[in-house]
């Protein structure tokens, strides 16, 4: 979702419309904040629809329903590093076909470089050491051990390294926005 959230902002700054918004007596923070909350929202209402299923297919959260608000903040946290991210790419690149070769480089390392497919204690030394660094490993880890295991102290040292990366991450894309937005109403 990092990914389609960061495209309109590319097309945007493509097609000069993001000046456009610029140029407007609009706060240059609602260009940003608009877009996380539609991600967040979007990433829930999927969650959601996803959890209604496996409740009608005979799943229950070990959590209860706190569970399940626990693991929307997980997702929520997970969704503002990728978008914040994914966004500071799309204001650095030069061009989309740049955005988006970074991009297809970048996800599916991500994704297989992390505990969704193998558990941590079976991968090899090196991969555990990488996929210990992906967020992603502890948004899964949160949310497989809230609906299995119910909660555990380990939920809540997922839920910090969440938030620390979705911290640096929105510092990061934050950064590169004002960096670019400047230079694209300065010129």
């Amino acid at each position: 979702n990092g990914v389609s959230g960061a495209m309109p902002l590319l097309w945007d700054k493509e097609t000069g419309y993001l000046d456009r918004l610029m140029s407007m007596p609009i706060a240059r923070s609602s260009v940003i904040v608009s877009r996380f909350v539609f991600q967040v929202a979007q990433q829930s209402a999927q969650i959601l629809l996803v959890v209604l299923v496996a409740l009608v297919l005979g799943v229950r959260i070990a959590a209860g329903p706190l569970g399940l608000l626990v693991i929307l903040v997980a997702a929520a946290l997970l969704t503002m590093s990728v978008t914040a991210a994914f966004s500071a790419l799309a204001y650095a690149v030069p061009q989309h076909g740049t955005f988006f070769a970074i991009a297809g480089f970048v996800t599916l390392p991500l994704l297989f470089m992390s505990n969704a497919f193998v558990p941590l204690d079976a991968m090899p030394g090196w991969m555990e050491a990488v996929a210990r660094l992906n967020p992603l490993t502890y948004a899964i880890e949160a949310m497989r051990t809230l609906v299995v295991d119910g909660w555990d102290a380990g939920v809540g040292w997922s839920l910090v390294v969440l938030a620390l990366v979705a911290v640096a991450c929105l510092a990061a894309g934050t950064r590169q926005f004002r960096k670019r937005t400047g230079e694209r109403v300065q010129g």
